[in-house]
């Protein structure tokens, strides 16, 4: 049975996401980092949410019938 697994680990200039993944004799660690961007704060964690909703296969297509999306909105001033 495969145990799904994803550690987030807040590195000093953005996260390291970790996950196990099954290969022929064992499990591999997979190791995937996002990097803060000084001119775009939001960019960041826009990054960290499509990276977890794309491990647990929830981010879709534009051609499924529902899915989620992580959106940016802009207040007026």
């Amino acid at each position: 049975m495969l145990e799904w697994s994803l550690k987030i680990i807040r590195a000093e200039n953005g996260f390291i996401l970790e996950s196990q993944g099954e290969i022929d004799q064992g499990l591999e660690t997979n190791r995937t980092v996002i990097e803060e961007q000084d001119e775009d704060e939001l960019r960041m964690y826009q990054e960290l949410l499509h990276e977890v909703l794309e491990y647990f296969g929830y981010y879709g297509s534009k051609h499924d019938g529902e899915r989620l999306m992580i959106q940016r909105v802009k207040q007026d001033e």
